[in-house]
């Protein structure tokens, strides 16, 4: 397993570099857009960004947390601003973690002012979502959202919300989406598909999806779909992983 690289800060004193310096904060050099390719952990309050986590220590209340060190192929050092804990990466929203467990949330696509909507009132378990295709970026297709049990996060709704059908028509793309009962709020806004970590390095971010490949590490299961990333918004090449 390759050291996973924490962003942190030296003290230095006297001569160059007088003062407090951030190392380790990129491993790649930056691309054409601005951004660079790749992310690393570390204390979210340095300067620049760090892969923000959903952390829960022990029986602590769900946080946003920042990683301290890898442990694990899924396991890392965490901190919830109060407490310190080892966590598992497990596939699930901030609010449906349970001890010891933590989440990254990547965005695999950006829906531009996309509207939210149902067609009933009161508490309801359903509801959809229409965006111009023209507002939509990022790499991963929504059919391939719906085939990997994508969610959509930003719509205002709570826990995890899931991405059962796609209708397209009229150059238009409408998605159906499944969660919890709850009153829904019609709104139009950004959104994001997305998606939460099973494995992250620093270059690399999987899914809970299939490749379609048979893995030597699953006993009898397929190999997670790997994508490449960076901690801006995403493009047709880079899906993003939030950060702070």
């Amino acid at each position: 397993m390759a050291k996973f690289k924490i962003t942190k800060t030296n003290a230095t004193s006297g001569g160059y570099g007088q003062g407090t310096t951030v190392v380790d904060a990129y491993i790649s050099s930056g691309l054409p857009d601005g951004a660079h390719y790749g992310g690393t952990g570390g204390n979210t309050s340095i300067a620049g960004n760090q892969i923000q986590p959903a952390v829960k220590v022990a029986s602590n209340a769900a946080a946003t947390g920042s990683i301290q060190f890898q442990i694990g192929r899924k396991q890392f050092r965490v901190n919830d601003g109060t407490n310190v804990g080892d966590c598992t990466l497990v596939n699930a929203p901030q609010a449906n973690l349970t001890a010891n467990t933590m989440s990254i949330q990547v965005n695999s696509t950006q829906l531009g002012s996309a509207n939210l909507t149902t067609y009933f009132s009161g508490t309801v378990t359903t509801a959809y979502i229409t965006v111009a295709t023209a507002n939509i970026a990022g790499p991963i297709s929504a059919t391939s959202a719906v085939s990997s049990g994508y969610v959509v996060t930003n719509t205002g709704l709570v826990g995890n919300i899931t991405v059962t059908a796609i209708n397209t028509s009229a150059g238009l793309a409408n998605l159906t989406l499944s969660f919890g009962g709850q009153s829904v709020s019609n709104v139009t806004q950004n959104m994001n598909m997305s998606f939460y970590a099973s494995r992250i390095t620093n270059k690399y971010v999987s899914d809970y999806g299939s490749n379609g490949s048979l893995s030597t590490n699953i006993n009898g299961g397929y190999n997670p779909t790997k994508y490449r990333y960076r901690l801006a918004a995403p493009n047709a090449d880079f899906v993003q992983v939030v950060s702070a």
